[in-house]
């Protein structure tokens, strides 16, 4: 192998290595990735999300109703991301949106309780 393919080589690897290094920044010790979390829901707030299950069919069936927070990791609490928050809200957390339950939110295994109907895009 001549010179210059060996420099092209090392040069490629250096590259890999600082992009990795760049990325590993980012996500890991700035918090730059979303956080998608479900949280305790009061029902007077708007339509909350509960489980389509029985209780009696499964152990793993819970049937609290929640709400699901979009945020940035850099500016979620912790107990957004140990799944503990009583009542969170976003205030004036940039990209932060809480999204309430409605046709165009469910995913498969949710249904919507009975309480105050949301908007038409059931987000906060």
């Amino acid at each position: 192998m001549d010179k210059r393919a060996q420099v092209t080589i090392i040069l490629v690897v250096l590259a890999i290595f600082i992009v990795a290094g760049y990325r590993y920044k980012g996500y890991v010790l700035d918090g730059n990735y979303t956080v998608l979390a479900n949280t305790v829901c009061d029902a007077s707030e708007g339509h909350c999300f509960v489980s389509d299950c029985s209780p009696g069919e499964s152990e793993n069936c819970d049937q609290t109703p929640y709400k699901k927070v979009t945020i940035e990791r850099k500016y979620a609490p912790e107990c957004i991301l140990n799944h503990t928050c009583e009542s969170f809200y976003c205030g004036d957390i940039p990209t932060c949106s809480i999204t309430y339950c409605s046709d165009e939110t469910l995913d498969e295994g949710e249904i919507c309780n009975d309480a105050k109907a949301p908007d038409a895009t059931g987000v906060q």
